[in-house]
């Protein structure tokens, strides 16, 4: 069916609520008074059109992607992860303006807040256009539990937890300036959880480390291709948020255990690799989710 943004709806694996998980997701990426960019694309037959709008108020937020979900049903809608700068509230003042032309870039972004971690499932032969099978979507799921016990182990905090409708995310609270440095260091966290947590099946997108960096607004319906049964449209959800987080007292991950992570990865880059060879991502998701073994063993590593 058709999504609304409303107190319930259906979502072919059980009803969700997606206002809710809108309001609980804005509210846990936003400190009071941060600016954000809440961005419509491919509306109707028109893939090139971008609706945009900027925004202090989650509130006002909500309704307005409600809006957007309810009359023009685009194919996706986003956020900025990031606070932008304020004087991008200027631009439209808590509403959304139709064919917008300017939209946020690395520069007006005042500093990078989250560590994005986003495993997309590779839709068979690697074809780009389409929804994800339901299994697919799963083996993202398992891969990402995998990443949250490996980093949990590493000192990592836990991760805002969600299902993108076609794949699954993790967001990691960190407070970095926007400056070189930090960009290079968020992207090799990134590079190394792909050289060892990617598969066949399941990619972790390393290009999402830019400050700019959009992502899909959980609970909002994720239109990408045609709604077919085997690969329908999904509601994005919010799985999990931590509850330090939801009481308002989130400490980032220090910069400290994020460059030691990346040293550490890259030191232990050859063994990574002979880990790998050996079949190790298969047998580290097969013993930190045994339940999963079945499905786990359709994977292919690269």
């Amino acid at each position: 069916m058709e999504s609304t943004c409303t107190t319930t709806a259906e979502n072919g694996e059980g009803v969700v609520r997606p206002r809710e998980h809108v309001a609980n997701f804005l509210t846990a990426l936003y400190k009071p008074g941060d600016v954000f960019e809440i961005r419509a694309m491919g509306i109707g037959d028109n893939d090139r059109r971008v609706d945009s709008g900027y925004f202090d108020s989650p509130e006002k937020a909500v309704e307005a992607i409600c809006k957007l979900e309810n009359t023009l049903h685009p194919r996706a809608i986003y956020t900025t992860i990031n606070p932008c700068a304020d004087e991008l509230l200027a631009r439209t003042d808590n509403t959304i303006k139709r064919w917008a032309k300017d939209t946020t870039s690395d520069k007006h972004t005042k500093r990078i807040r989250w560590l994005f971690i986003d495993l997309d499932s590779i839709r068979g032969v690697g074809v780009s256009g389409i929804s994800a099978t339901a299994e697919e979507v799963e083996q993202t799921r398992i891969v990402a539990l995998a990443i949250r016990e490996y980093l949990s182990d590493q000192g990592f905090h836990e991760p805002i937890e969600g299902n993108s409708g076609n794949g699954s995310y993790l967001l990691y609270p960190i407070d970095l300036p926007n400056d070189e440095a930090s960009n290079k260091l968020v992207r090799g966290i990134l590079e190394a959880l792909s050289a060892r947590f990617t598969t066949l099946g399941v990619e972790i997108d390393v290009k999402v480390s830019n400050p700019s960096r959009i992502v899909r607004v959980l609970g909002t319906m994720n239109r990408k291709g045609a709604n077919i049964p085997e690969r329908p449209h999904r509601y994005s959800k919010v799985i999990h948020i931590p509850d330090y987080l939801e009481h308002g007292h989130c400490e980032p991950i220090p910069r400290e255990t994020l460059e030691k992570f990346v040293a550490s990865e890259g030191s232990d880059k050859a063994s990574v690799q002979c880990h790998q060879r050996r079949g190790g991502k298969r047998h580290l998701a097969l013993r930190l989710l045994p339940e999963r073994e079945s499905t786990f063993k359709t994977f292919h590593l690269r």
